[in-house]
């Protein structure tokens, strides 16, 4: 062995020596880096609920919570390499990591949305914490933050932005920038609590979620987020009283693919709408046009297989904040739609094979509340677009575990050499 061969060979063992020095002392602390990852996400969380708030026509508001994001996904990016170079007992990368890597990436660059990057970042650093304290803290946040914008306009320190459905019904927002996030802000409260609760959640409860999202009802005019909470709790009762669980096959595999039964009954409304058959003309007239800009989407930005940058206008705030010029309502409010125009065929067809693989995981588990919660969203996703929102849905977070589970070949480190081998075998690729 040479003088640099041997040099070579001191300074690798002492970087090996360092780094698992490093790494047993970093682990004392993992508890404790968890559960800070945890307080930042629910700042995060709350964030994202305060752009659906009143508070983002105030100058200083935007500046803030831009600092206040931008630390935490650089908090997120060392928290990420900390967890896979000290937490984890091996030090293996799969390579569908690279190449899910490399699909957003592309996604991003073509659709010109740093969101898809910043989704797949949180999902990643937070793909092993617990998800049970998870939900706890985002729970006990959201409810903060839902009240205290209710309180403020009661007692009038926010405004309460009304809007008017047709000319006569007056809705209200009660601190929020639109009556719909009014309501579906209380619906996430309800899936929260039957997550958290379970089979514990008491009757009365149950009936006090009916009660209250009833009276949301009257004050916002949200259909949509009432006849969803009105579901859930029906279901509700029926998980207390009888626990249910899936058996049969045949219902299994139906609730799997249920993902892209929804993407199938999006298409088939979307065509039946096109070509103006009747009973679609109607179902439009039902769901307040949504078919109609969806279709009008579809024809503008077209369908591709990396995505688009969609310039999309609503109606939150209108009135109230400064109408950008040559404003006109474009808004597609189907979740299906949005993702395959925003991010195109590929990203479209790998989330929701994710989410499938994440329902039949909560089959598997018996976790009928985690079940019946991803089915509700993707019903909603139809009318509504919240899969994707962190202040409107957390249980994304599921699927991270099914996302970076790993794969049949990983990069590997051995004898100072990085080697892709086959999972479960001795076998060298390169």
């Amino acid at each position: 062995m040479n003088k640099y061969s041997e040099y070579k060979f001191h300074l690798i063992e002492k970087v090996k020596t360092a780094f698992f020095s490093l790494k047993s002392k970093t682990n004392k602390y993992k508890s404790t880096i968890e559960e800070v990852m945890i307080t930042l996400l629910c700042i995060y969380v709350v964030t994202t609920i305060l752009d659906s708030s009143v508070l983002i026509a105030y100058d200083t508001y935007d500046i803030i919570v831009k600092i206040i994001r931008y630390t935490i996904y650089i908090i997120c990016i060392i928290f990420s390499f900390v967890d896979f170079f000290f937490f984890q007992e091996k030090i293996e990368i799969p390579i569908t990591w690279f190449l899910l890597a490399l699909l957003v990436i592309m996604v991003t660059l073509v659709s010109k949305s740093s969101y898809l990057i910043i989704f797949t970042l949180i999902l990643f650093s937070y793909r092993n914490i617990s998800f049970e304290k998870i939900v706890n803290r985002i729970k006990t946040s959201v409810e903060i933050v839902f009240y205290s914008l209710i309180i403020l306009t009661t007692l009038k320190i926010l405004p309460d932005w009304t809007y008017r459905r047709d000319y006569s019904t007056l809705r209200h927002s009660l601190g929020f920038f639109y009556p719909t996030m009014l309501s579906t802000s209380y619906l996430y409260i309800m899936m929260l609590e039957f997550y958290v609760q379970k089979r514990a959640i008491k009757y009365i409860d149950i009936l006090t979620y009916a009660l209250i999202c009833s009276f949301v009802y009257l004050l916002s005019d949200s259909r949509t987020g009432y006849i969803i909470a009105l579901v859930l709790v029906v279901i509700m009762v029926i998980n207390k009283t009888f626990n249910f669980r899936i058996k049969h096959k045949l219902g299994k595999v139906v609730l799997s693919i249920f993902p892209f039964i929804m993407i199938l009954i999006t298409v088939i409304t979307c065509f039946g709408y096109y070509y103006k058959i009747p009973i679609f003309i109607q179902i439009n007239r039902l769901l307040s046009n949504r078919l109609y800009y969806s279709v009008k989407g579809i024809s503008e930005w077209g369908v591709s297989l990396f995505g688009k940058k969609l310039t999309m206008y609503g109606w939150g705030g209108y009135g109230y904040m400064q109408t950008p010029v040559g404003f006109h309502y474009n808004y597609i409010d189907n979740e299906f739609i949005q993702i395959l125009l925003s991010y195109g065929v590929l990203y479209t067809i790998i989330l929701f094979v994710f989410y499938s693989r994440t329902i039949r995981k909560s089959i598997e588990d018996g976790n009928n509340e985690l079940l019946v919660i991803l089915i509700l969203y993707l019903i909603l996703a139809f009318i509504e677009p919240n899969l994707m929102k962190f202040s409107r849905d957390i249980f994304i977070l599921c699927m991270a575990s099914e996302m970076f589970r790993g794969g049949i070949f990983y990069l590997k480190m051995e004898d100072n050499k990085m080697v892709i081998r086959v999972k479960n075998s001795d076998k060298e690729l390169l």
